[in-house]
């Protein structure tokens, strides 16, 4: 949270001076520093819907902060491993409207001596059942395949994902 937060602030012409003052908190003790008035904003990196972001809302009267603009533009541009993304009015309680915000893209990461059979099968698995896993989370539901393969990998693929990717025509 803390390396988005300061990419965010930074875009935004925030430099390290205003970094510094940033608090390094639990999110729940996040939470009761925004309700106590100690800090003034609160950032959270989660899917949504979250039960912290809903308690920040229903605790301190908090609400979402659109997170959009040229300064958002920019890092998108510079951040591959960043993507833009809408919070759905209707995840939260009392939220009017839909929110405009970043999506960080997740890699799923393992030691390159794993064998290739298994990240093989790993990759098969989530691949093969992707309607079922994309209903696991609301947070999941926009994902796709083609994205996921070839967007935002800040590792090198493994040789057994590579070997998936390739055979289900998801990588060149």
């Amino acid at each position: 949270m803390r390396a988005t937060t300061e990419d965010v602030l930074a875009a935004f012409g925030f430099g390290d001076p205003d970094a510094a003052h940033a608090a390094d908190l639990p999110p729940g003790d996040e939470i009761q520093a925004l309700c106590d008035g100690q800090i003034e904003v609160a950032t959270f990196v989660v899917g949504h819907p979250s039960g912290y972001v809903q308690d920040a809302m229903r605790a301190c009267a908090g609400r979402l902060v659109p997170v959009e603009g040229p300064a958002v533009q920019r890092l998108l541009a510079d951040a591959p491993y960043y993507a833009p993304a809408t919070i759905q009015s209707e995840l939260y309680s009392g939220q009017a409207q839909d929110v405009p915000t970043l999506d960080v893209r997740a890699t799923v990461v393992t030691l390159a001596s794993r064998r290739e059979e298994e990240v093989y099968e790993l990759v098969k698995a989530v691949f093969s059942n992707f309607e079922l896993f994309r209903r696991l989370h609301p947070a999941l539901a926009d994902l796709d395949r083609v994205e996921m393969v070839g967007f935002g990998n800040t590792a090198p693929l493994h040789a057994g994902a590579e070997r998936y990717f390739r055979e289900a025509g998801l990588l060149r």
